[in-house]
């Protein structure tokens, strides 16, 4: 649609610049029509007194005189018209584009900006077009797997959060396990920090009030330091140097260095449920 838009535009401008070339056209015919009536008519004066002049002897001198005269007036008209023509020479005619309008068009990187939209409601369908397991099991691992969390880093590697085995597994971008590290506890969820940088919760009741940052390069997994918290830890989001963190009941807002800035919300209806996850981050400061 854009481009169609575009395209509507540009051809309505070429449209109103041919407009204006045919009437400049149109214009310059008809005054190298007048400019051409003026010399037949030139022409057809000074034939005709050059016919009259072939028997001017012959005609009485009065005549005689009045063709002199006339003469000398055709061609005095005719002096001018040439002069005229002389100084109005034939116009070219040249097209003089807009200044600056192929650099303004030049200068955007694109057709326009594009960022993400929330959409409210229950307007987008998520459907599942198709599905490849990966074995993400490795030779040490005591019990099934139990995936609780997974994020993309920057270079395209993926962590996983291995609840039942209290790991953490580094994925290649064809899925196979390439580092893995042991953890404190159970991990229930995880989220990004940095490019290559994530914080994990935990559960189990000498862990489910601890989160802790992992860092990922080079194959390899880094555990990092740990937070304590006053309450169960569940779900985690990062924001703006900001930590989201839920229990079971409520969401606490943290700076990323792990002091509390306020609980945001509590609902005690949820005890049995809980608040297990945050799903987007799109909250209020006030």
């Amino acid at each position: 649609m854009l481009r169609q838009k575009i395209n509507e535009i540009l051809d309505e401008l070429e449209r109103i610049t041919i407009h204006h070339l045919d009437t400049l056209l149109q214009t310059l015919k008809q005054s190298l029509q007048s400019d051409t009536d003026k010399c037949l008519k030139a022409i057809n004066g000074l034939k005709k007194i050059g016919d009259a002049m072939i028997n001017i002897e012959k005609a009485p001198k009065d005549l005689s005189f009045i063709a002199y005269q006339k003469g000398l007036e055709m061609g005095s008209q005719a002096e001018t018209v040439l002069k005229e023509l002389t100084v109005n020479k034939s116009p070219s005619v040249a097209f003089h584009k807009i200044p600056g309008i192929e650099q303004t068009l030049s200068d955007f990187s694109t057709l326009g900006k594009i960022e993400r939209v929330e959409t409210q409601g229950n307007e987008i369908v998520l459907e599942q077009k198709s599905k490849y397991p990966h074995d993400i099991r490795i030779t040490s691992d005591k019990v099934a797997c139990d995936i609780r969390g997974i994020c993309e880093l920057y270079l395209g590697d993926i962590l996983i959060l291995d609840c039942n085995n209290n790991r953490v597994k580094l994925l290649d971008m064809q899925y196979k396990v390439v580092a893995h590290a042991d953890l404190i506890g159970s991990p229930v969820d995880m989220c990004t920090i940095s490019p290559n940088e994530v914080a994990v919760t935990f559960a189990g009741s000498k862990t489910n009030k601890i989160g802790q940052f992992l860092n990922a390069k080079d194959r390899q997994i880094v555990i990092g330091r740990k937070l304590d918290f006053k309450h169960t830890c569940h779900g985690i989001a990062y924001l703006n140097n900001t930590l989201f963190i839920t229990s079971r009941t409520a969401l606490y807002q943290y700076v990323i260095e792990g002091q509390l800035v306020k609980k945001i919300y509590e609902d005690t209806s949820l005890t049995d449920t809980g608040i297990f996850n945050i799903l987007t981050c799109d909250v209020s400061y006030s």
